[in-house]
């Protein structure tokens, strides 16, 4: 400890050192307290709340099948952009291709996946919580 440091007050060390970016500091408030606070927020933030959306039996049975393919689509866009970021030679032929294919099936989604997940994005943003009673 610098000699600067040894006449700190507890306090203002403390203080010295999260301003640092070497300590998380906050007066009057004990490890424990802070524990039980996260923990409340975090139980606050798990809490499942109950909504109606209403869509067309169509949409709904689009819905069934969009979620996973759209997984699959990013797991594949995932794999293809890590090949991209560890190729040796992008100007290689089949660079381009995979990307045309790529976007090709990306577009290939947009009039039928992705337009239903927007519309299910929209529709659980405009439904109300219900009171849980």
């Amino acid at each position: 400890m610098a000699d600067s440091d040894a006449r700190l007050s507890d306090h203002e060390w403390k203080l010295k050192m999260a301003a640092e970016g070497k300590a998380m500091y906050i007066p009057g408030k004990t490890a424990e307290q802070i524990k039980v606070e996260m923990a409340a927020t975090a139980e606050g933030l798990a809490q499942k709340s109950a909504r109606t959306i209403t869509m067309t039996a169509g949409a709904w049975s689009t819905i069934d099948t969009a979620i996973p393919d759209v997984i699959e689509m990013l797991s594949d866009v995932r794999n293809v952009l890590h090949e991209l970021a560890y190729a040796d030679d992008l100007d290689q032929p089949w660079v381009n291709s995979v990307m045309r294919l790529s976007a090709r099936a990306m577009q290939s989604m947009q009039d039928k996946e992705i337009l239903v997940l927007d519309q299910l994005d929209v529709a659980i943003r405009d439904a109300t919580e219900e009171d849980a009673a």
